[in-house]
């Protein structure tokens, strides 16, 4: 199976710069930058609640619990980050006046949610093995059409994993870091992810002549 598409600075760049003229920019750009940011799954990101990134005060939280298979936490350290959920948060659809709720909004709903109020559902289905799974098919395909819209060829729902994952390691994180902060259960899954970094490739193929 072909690796998912990398997505390079350059891309990067475009990619945020077509998004930011797109319709709901604000939930785009924020989903884009926890999508390329944070390791997190598409289903992960669905799973993200209000209460994980915002304090009752209104404040962003600095750090909160993956709802994945592994468990891991998130830190909302980077500053860029910070800066477009910041901007999402403030556009976000209030979800009521009740008294527990932050500002207007559920800390228990989930944080990202469209203009109309609708959110990204998590869905069950049984595999013909009787057992549970569990898919994110409109965020899925909504990241999908954003990562398109961008410039970005055969955009694939792992192209924000796997270039998370080549930009820690070529900024000199190890593997197994890289591997917990993916929430992968087997090592073999996160090096498949870091399998031929083109700009590793590049200084080989530069120093050989």
């Amino acid at each position: 199976m072909a690796l998912p598409a990398l997505i390079e600075d350059s891309q990067r760049k475009w990619l945020f710069k077509v998004t930011a003229h797109s319709k709901e920019a604000d939930l785009n750009l924020c989903l884009l930058g926890f999508f390329l940011g944070s390791g997190m799954t598409t289903l992960e990101l669905c799973r993200v609640q209000v209460g994980d990134v915002i304090t009752k005060s209104g404040e962003l939280s600095k750090c909160f619990a993956v709802r994945g298979d592994v468990e891991r936490d998130f830190y909302l350290a980077n500053v860029d980050l910070k800066a477009l959920v910041k901007r999402y948060a403030e556009k976000r659809r209030k979800d009521g006046d009740h008294p527990d709720y932050f500002q207007g909004h559920d800390p228990c709903a989930p944080f990202f949610t469209r203009t109309n109020g609708d959110a990204f559902n998590v869905k069950r289905r049984t595999t013909t093995a009787g057992n549970a799974s569990y898919h994110c098919n409109a965020l899925n395909n909504h990241v999908k059409r954003l990562l398109s819209d961008g410039g970005i060829e055969r955009p694939s729902i792992l192209s924000g994993r796997r270039t998370f994952a080549v930009r820690l390691k070529r900024h000199g994180v190890d593997v197994p870091t890289i591997h917990l902060m993916l929430g992968n259960k087997d090592l073999s899954t996160t090096y498949r992810l870091l399998d031929s970094d083109p700009v590793d490739m590049g200084a080989i193929a530069e120093m050989a002549f």
